[in-house]
Formats: structure tokens, sequence, C-alpha cells
């Protein structure tokens, strides 16, 4: 293989990794992934190349990535040793990519207006999750209103004002500027979340009910419990805790931001079968 092709095929691993380390992944992408690594996983163990493979778990694959420095303290090298593991990493990784079965990951520079989409949708998402109880008070007691044409899903994203949900950094103060636009949009995402639930019973895992009940302790329910008190009561670690809820954000970014008419499962279920349009 030609040595441009190599360094190409390495930017689009590398770019690909970093999409799956922060939960932006499609579906087919994220299999992708994790079968192309369990076989590089098999010949590392053959041929004696797990270290490069550990630098790339531990940098992408485990539930809290790894620092450059963290990585070095865990392999008992310098930084500077990490980039090279993690080179020979994406070159070995590389065939079991691109291999007979001719798949290819979506190229770094390969429409970047719509993994900025992606990504800009799943940071809005957690930042209205974060603040949902901010504005359920904010609402609290008050008999608002809410006709039946305000609810449309493109009045919501496009409001009239300037204002939208899609917007590169949300406006609260925009959102509170009217209490019918709060009650609209905190309604929004009521459904994505009964949704959301639906799909989590329908897929009937312990993981996927697990998940669903971390995320309304740590947003949504009254009373917000800290994630020690989380980690007790559901009895698994704290990496666990954080994964599933930075899993459920991007569940719930596909609900609020796929119009209403797509089928469900273009919606992020927990069911089998998502399709690739929602990120994990």
């Amino acid at each position: 293989m030609s040595n441009a092709k190599s360094k190409e095929r390495e930017k689009i691993i590398k770019a690909a990794l970093q999409r799956y380390s922060e939960g932006m992944s499609t579906e087919e992408e994220r299999e992708i992934l994790i079968e192309s690594m369990k076989r590089y996983r098999e010949e590392a163990k053959k041929r004696g190349r797990g270290i490069p493979y550990n630098a790339l778990i531990l940098r992408y694959f485990v539930d809290n990535p790894q620092t450059f420095s963290q990585v070095a303290a865990r392999l008992l090298c310098t930084r500077r040793t990490v980039f090279k593991y993690l080179v020979s990493g994406y070159y070995f990784l590389a065939p079991h990519i691109f291999g007979i079965d001719g798949i290819y990951l979506v190229a770094p520079d390969d429409k970047p207006e719509e993994h900025d989409k992606q990504r800009r949708n799943y940071a809005n998402t957690k930042q209205l999750l974060e603040n949902y109880r901010t504005l359920r008070s904010y609402i609290q007691g008050n008999n608002i209103d809410v006709g039946p044409e305000t609810r449309n899903h493109l009045e919501i994203l496009e409001g009239s004002d300037g204002f939208t949900l899609s917007d590169d950094k949300l406006s609260f103060e925009m959102i509170k500027q009217h209490q019918q636009r709060t009650k609209i949009i905190l309604d929004y995402i009521d459904n994505a979340v009964l949704e959301y639930r639906s799909s989590c019973e329908r897929a009937g895992t312990e993981d996927a009910q697990r998940r669903y009940r971390i995320f309304m302790a740590y947003f949504l329910d009254k009373e917000a419990l800290p994630i020690d008190q989380i980690m007790e009561r559901e009895h698994v670690k704290q990496r666990t805790v954080y994964r599933d809820i930075k899993k459920a954000i991007g569940k719930l970014a596909c609900r609020i931001y796929t119009p209403r008419q797509h089928d469900q499962e273009k919606r992020g279920g927990e069911e089998d079968g998502v399709l690739s349009n929602c990120r994990i």
C-alpha cells in the first residue's frame, strides 16, 4: 500500500475512533469499529501486538476515555511513545476495517456539516436536560395555554423571532422570554422522554431499563440524585453511570431533532436495528 493511501486511511480511522469516543458514531459505524476491534484483538494475541491494541482501547473505547498522560501511566511509557502506539494501532486496525468486505468509514472531511449538526444536536440536548428542572420551576404554578397550532415541530425548532433549538449555542434567555415557549419546549422534551421510556420497555433488557432509571434520576426526577447515590442504588460503577447518561442523551437528541413524522426506529430507540442517522 502506498504511503499516501496509508495516511489517508489513518486519518479516516482516527476521526471515526474520535467520533466513537464522543458518542457521535452512527450505529453502522459503531458496529464496524467494534467488530473490527474484535478481529484486531485476536490478531494482537497471536502476533504480540497487544500494546498498540491496549492504547486504542484506553484512548477511545473505555467508558471514560483516557488522556495521553493517563494512557502513558497505564502502559508505563512516555506520552511520545503513546502517540507511536496509537499510530501503530491505526495501522494494524486498518486491514480489519478496509478488508475484503469493502467496508469504508466516513472520511473526516466528508459531509462535515452533517457531523457538526449531530455534535450540535447532542450538545444542545445535554444543555436542555441540564436546565430542565430550572425551566420547569420557572413555569411552575402558572396556567399556560398552549394551543395546538404552537405545538408544531417546526415552530419549536425555527421560531419566528429568530430563536431555534438548532442554534450553535442555545439561548436560555430567549427560552424563558416567553413562558409559553418554555412550556412548549418542556412538553416537547416530555413527549420525547415518554417515547424513550417505551423503547426501553420494549427492549426488555436490564441495561436499557437501568439506563432509563439513571437518566431520570440525573436529569428529570423531582429530586436529583448525585452520582454516588445513583451508583449505590443501581449497584454499578461510576463509569457505567456516565456511560449510560451519555448514551441516553444521544437517544433523546435523535428524538428531539428528528422530525416527528419519521418512523420510531429512526428516532433513537433502544431496540436492536436503530438506523444510522441516530448518533449513539
